[in-house]
C-alpha cells in the first residue's frame, strides 16, 4: 500500500517480485504467504540513493536481477537476489554522460 510499482516478475519458483519507485523492491512467496522487503538505500538526508528500481529477469541459477537508477547523479546499481544464500549482491556502476548501459546484455554476461 502506498507504493508505485515500476515492474513485476514471476520467478520460476512462483515468487512474485515487484520493483518500486523510491521504496526498493519486494518479493512475495505464495507457498509461505510471506512478503520480503528489500528497502532502498537512503542518503544522509533520508532520500533514496537510487529512487527507481527495475527488474531485469532471472538467470539459469535462479538469481533474480534488478537495477536501481539515480538519473540526477548518473549512477546505476546492479543487484541480484541469490535464493541459495537469501542475500542481495550489489554491483555499483558509475556512468559517464555519453555512455549507454544495456542492462539486459550486462546481466547475461555477469550471470553466466
Amino acid at each position: 500500500v502506498g507504493r508505485s510499482f515500476t515492474s513485476l516478475l514471476k520467478a520460476k519458483d512462483g515468487a512474485i517480485w515487484a520493483s518500486t519507485l523510491n521504496s526498493g523492491f519486494c518479493r512475495f512467496d505464495p507457498t509461505r504467504e510471506r512478503f520480503q522487503n528489500f528497502p532502498n538505500e537512503l542518503d544522509e538526508k533520508g532520500n533514496p540513493v537510487f529512487p527507481r528500481h527495475e527488474l531485469v529477469g532471472e538467470d539459469s541459477k535462479d538469481r533474480v536481477w534488478m537495477y536501481g537508477i539515480n538519473p540526477g547523479q548518473r549512477r546505476t546499481i546492479l543487484k541480484n537476489y541469490d535464493p541459495v544464500t537469501d542475500e542481495v549482491n550489489v554491483f555499483k556502476i558509475r556512468l559517464q554522460a555519453t555512455q549507454k548501459l544495456m542492462l539486459d546484455g550486462l546481466v547475461a554476461v555477469v550471470s553466466e
